[in-house]
């Protein structure tokens, strides 16, 4: 698993299965069961470290930890393969530089009915992403003091837009939209009323947000049918964005232009798709064109650059 390091900079918690059994006739397969979240000390033998949690009524389920960005919470979860549906847990570390990695941890929601990922913790205010009661996601503030599900706060709303990730960065909420097959990208302040549209840099796809809650600096990945995979910062507080890198690709996209459309399927759906063609081309149905396009398993096939499209358009 992933590890999750403790503000003193000790050790961190991970998730280990059972050393398999070694007799004979046993399979690998008797080895995927039973996870457990350990804590483990830096310059201890694996055999000392702490059992934190397992969840042994559904040995096939996996299990996690994660610490809050500052250090005083750790929260735990229970999945089962790739559902949408998770258990909540969180323990109070107390002094992040003295924690208590055997604190006991209770539940926030073990109800099974919907998912829930912790974005960040402001005091004693953990936010949530969550579909509970919203398809499309929603975001929530919990009082770790009055974790009751009637106490919880709505603070972004679902909308008419699935909300695919959301983190915080610098005092703001950061929520990342699936809009019509391309990316949009909201900043919230804590209560959740919008204070600025990140500004990409076009229609395409944005992936890896990330940033901390003590600094305004937001990182991201972002690419389209013109813009090769690059990664931008973003001032949160003075809306400035710069490009810290970009791949040099011998491809003038400057050429080009992409435009979004909607066909009107048999049921009357309004199908999204992307026309990307040299500028001032005329729409006369005469143009040589390639059209590519997927569905399936609940996949969206979203902007991303191609040298095969790029070459395509050079060639006319």
């Amino acid at each position: 698993s992933s590890v999750s390091w403790t503000k003193d900079g000790e050790g961190f918690f991970y998730t280990r299965y059972p050393q398999p059994p070694q007799e004979a006739g046993k399979t690998l397969a008797t080895a995927s069961r039973d996870p457990q979240v350990f804590y483990h000390r830096l310059g201890t033998p694996q055999a000392a470290d702490v059992a934190v949690f397992a969840y042994p009524k559904e040995p096939t389920w996996g299990v996690g930890a994660g610490v809050s960005e500052d250090g005083r919470y750790v929260f735990a979860t229970v999945g089962r393969g790739t559902d949408p549906e998770n258990h909540l847990y969180v323990a109070d570390l107390g002094d992040p530089k003295r924690p208590n990695v055997r604190a006991a941890l209770t539940p926030l929601d073990v109800t099974m009915q919907a998912s829930f990922s912790p974005i960040g913790v402001v005091g004693r205010t953990v936010y949530l992403l969550t579909n509970l009661d919203a398809p499309k996601y929603r975001v929530v503030a919990v009082d770790l003091a009055r974790p009751a599900r009637a106490e919880w706060k709505t603070v972004i709303p679902e909308s008419q837009h699935t909300l695919e990730n959301a983190t915080l960065v610098g005092g703001r909420l950061v929520a990342q939209y699936l809009a019509d097959v391309k990316a949009l990208v909201t900043i919230h302040d804590l209560q959740g009323t919008q204070v600025a549209t990140l500004p990409l840099p076009g229609i395409g796809s944005v992936a890896g947000l990330s940033g901390r809650e003590d600094s305004p600096e937001l990182f991201f990945g972002f690419t389209s049918y013109l813009v090769p995979a690059s990664v931008y910062r973003y001032d949160v507080r003075t809306g400035t964005l710069e490009t810290f890198f970009s791949p040099k690709v011998p491809f003038d996209a400057s050429r080009y232009v992409t435009e979004q459309k909607f066909v009107t399927s048999k049921d009357g759906t309004k199908v999204p798709m992307f026309v990307t063609h040299r500028k001032g081309v005329p729409h006369d149905g005469q143009q040589p064109t390639m059209v590519y396009a997927y569905g399936g398993f609940n996949v969206s096939l979203t902007p991303s650059f191609s040298p095969a499209v790029a070459a395509w358009l050079e060639m006319g």
